[in-house]
């Protein structure tokens, strides 16, 4: 997540699409941009576009100062990645107060962000149920039944009886 003004703690990161930009090399560019991460495989989940996406007049004069652009309606094309964070993130001049927080503990967020970590959560849970083995891509070469129970347990924010996880 990105700092936003005192008003707005931190927002999902997300940029303005270049005019002659395709959608997935803008997604490419802002997560490079943010995080420093190149070759990662992203995942196009949902389009957000209600007309009341920018009903909170704060978050609407916070981005159009940002943005430096009138803002009257707002789309997000929202994707999502699965990477292995390893060492320390590099980021840009623009974004050095990038944060990582736990879905379980957001820090205020503007618009209908919190509507879009909740819609990536769904999608990562689908994403498990129809390919199950990526979860394995996550987890260190050698891993204990503990380890994949708690990452488990922490996608899908429940407890797992010991036993039947096993048999499971």
């Amino acid at each position: 997540m990105n700092a936003g003004t005192d008003k707005t703690e931190y927002k999902l990161p997300g940029s303005l699409i270049y005019e002659t930009e395709d959608l997935d090399d803008a997604a490419f560019r802002i997560l490079n941009e943010t995080t420093g991460l190149k070759r990662v495989p992203l995942k196009q989940f949902r389009c957000f576009g209600s007309p009341d996406r920018t009903g909170n007049k704060e978050d609407v004069m916070w981005l159009e100062n940002a943005s430096k652009l009138k803002i009257k309606r707002l789309v997000t094309v929202a994707y999502l990645a699965l990477c292995k964070i390893r060492g320390k993130m590099k980021t840009s001049e623009n974004n050095d107060t990038f944060i990582w927080a736990p879905v379980n503990h957001l820090p205020r967020l503007p618009f209908d962000h919190p509507q879009i970590v909740q819609e990536a959560i769904k999608e990562i849970r689908r994403w498990i149920e129809s390919e199950p083995a990526i979860i394995f891509n996550y987890l260190p070469n050698k891993f204990t039944a503990y380890q994949l129970r708690r990452t488990y347990e922490i996608i899908y924010q429940k407890s797992y009886d010991v036993r039947n996880f096993h048999k499971k």
